[in-house]
């Protein structure tokens, strides 16, 4: 069983970009990739048995990617409504974002 997966929106251009950038940086291969069909809740992350979602999701895989990455761990001092607030407004909008 792969242990750190990210489900993301298979159609979403900003979703695929993000995908490919963490491809690049994760020289570890900790991380483990499956696009989902429907636009739900765009990104899902499973690490040991734990989901996360919104912001907290992409908080939790920069901090298992290392240095400098994990350094983006300090985004969560931020109260998490006015996280995902920001994490909303980006996934209203991307559509925006080609493939």
């Amino acid at each position: 069983m792969k242990d750190s997966v990210v489900y993301y929106d298979g159609p979403c251009g900003l979703c695929q970009g993000v995908v490919k950038f963490l491809k690049t940086i994760d020289h570890s291969q900790k991380l483990h990739y499956q696009p989902l069909n429907d636009a739900g809740e765009t990104v899902i992350f499973i690490h040991q048995g734990k989901r996360y979602t919104h912001s907290r999701a992409i908080l939790e895989i920069f901090r298992l990617l290392g240095f400098p990455w994990k350094l983006l761990w300090l985004l969560i001092l931020i109260p998490y409504p006015i996280r995902d607030a920001c994490y909303r407004i980006i996934a209203r909008n991307r559509g925006l974002f080609k493939p």
